[in-house]
């Protein structure tokens, strides 16, 4: 891409959020888009800022309650949290009901797998859905960080929810990237007392491994699925990324969830960047007649 049509790529884009705009291949074999964040830092219109505070992000399973999405809020605004990871919230049409409107949400093809974000993580880039996942990208302190949420049932195939995590990570080479999946699955490395065939080494254990991932559940904390005559560890926090890793804490927090899963915390010690630019009227048209005029004087400018 020449300085024009770098220019115009910016021109152009003017409708998107400030930190959606960005250059991008696409990756042929899987036909997810590979994004990589627009360098302008250069320009007098550009302005990049750090949040001062460490990364928050809570996972759940809601069990498609209405009471238990309805407890996001205050369970949000207690622990000053920038994402949610989400499995079996309530959705309807492709949507999560009873949150905020001013809440970004993104969901899987099934409604099962759901994120939300809120101001404090910046305007994160949407990368895709598949049918048992959904993710999407920040820019933060260590580069860009992508954020993938997944759900399995235990009455259906685990490789289907496998495939879909691995598409996405097969196209975010060299970049960090967080998951946080109910995967359904028993292994003794995250909190069981025993294997199931769809946790041991065929299935998830295998998944790990072979896609070098970190495994970031404590195992000998709390379950994070609890009922009267049962409890389970079936919700897995992973990320790719020695950097990220280091940085990571978790945690199954005593708070009331309404739900019979527990809200886990996982903090990053890694801040957030935000992109901001200042933007100039476009409401009037014109915009064919400024691009045929104005590009040919873009090379002398700069």
């Amino acid at each position: 891409m020449d300085s024009t049509d770098n220019f115009l790529f910016q021109y152009q884009s003017r409708s998107l959020p400030p930190s959606q705009i960005l250059s991008h291949s696409q990756n042929q074999n899987l036909n997810i888009p590979q994004f990589s964040f627009l360098n302008s830092t250069n320009s007098p219109w550009f302005c990049s800022s750090f949040s001062p505070d460490p990364l928050i992000i809570l996972q759940i399973n809601l069990d498609k309650s209405k009471v238990d999405t309805a407890n996001l809020p205050k369970e949000a605004k207690t622990h000053k949290i920038d994402l949610i990871l989400l499995q079996e919230p309530h959705s309807k049409d492709g949507k999560i009901l009873g949150i905020p409107k001013s809440w970004n949400q993104w969901l899987s093809a099934n409604g099962k797998a759901g994120i939300i974000s809120f101001t404090s993580a910046s305007t994160p880039i949407f990368l895709g859905t598949k049918e048992n996942a959904v993710a999407i990208k920040t820019q933060t302190s260590i580069g860009p960080l992508s954020i993938i949420s997944g759900y399995s049932s235990p009455y259906s195939d685990i490789q289907g929810t496998i495939q879909d995590i691995s598409h996405f990570i097969t196209s975010l080479t060299q970049e960090s990237v967080l998951i946080g999946a109910d995967m359904n699955a028993h292994s003794t490395l995250w909190g069981y007392p025993n294997d199931s065939p769809r946790g041991n080494a065929m299935c998830v254990e295998d998944f790990i491994s072979s896609t070098n991932l970190h495994l970031l559940n404590v195992k000998d904390a709390g379950p994070t699925f609890q009922q009267h005559n049962a409890k389970g560890w079936p919700d897995l926090t992973l990320s790719i990324g020695q950097h990220l890793s280091n940085t990571a804490s978790w945690e199954v927090l005593e708070d009331v969830s309404f739900s019979d899963h527990n809200f886990i915390k996982i903090q990053l010690n890694i801040t957030t960047q935000s992109h901001s630019y200042t933007w100039f009227k476009t409401a009037y048209g014109g915009h064919n007649k400024f691009i045929q005029n104005f590009k040919p004087k873009v090379n002398s400018i700069q």
